[in-house]
């Protein structure tokens, strides 16, 4: 159900460490320079870039003008390539 303290075993699956990552709704802690799922600031370049892995394999998702447009293109992917995810 989505509820991280409701580990009733009704509420619990059977899940891969990769299958269970597919259900991340936040971009981690470590991620200050956008805070937003699957987009990152290259502060080298300046440039703002996507990017998603699938069974340990990064696929590049392209660079963008804004974080949201990056943001809006992870999602996207997302939704098709992470059949465990839950967005």
């Amino acid at each position: 159900n989505g509820i991280r303290d409701d580990n009733r075993w009704i509420n619990l699956r059977k899940a891969t460490r990769s299958e269970n990552i597919q259900n991340l709704k936040k971009a981690h802690k470590s991620n200050k320079s956008t805070g937003l799922l699957g987009v990152y600031l290259n502060k080298k370049e300046g440039s703002i870039y996507s990017k998603i892995t699938i069974n340990k394999k990064v696929i590049y998702l392209g660079c963008f003008k804004t974080a949201e447009e990056a943001h809006k293109i992870y999602l996207t992917a997302k939704r098709e390539l992470h059949p465990y995810g839950t967005l």
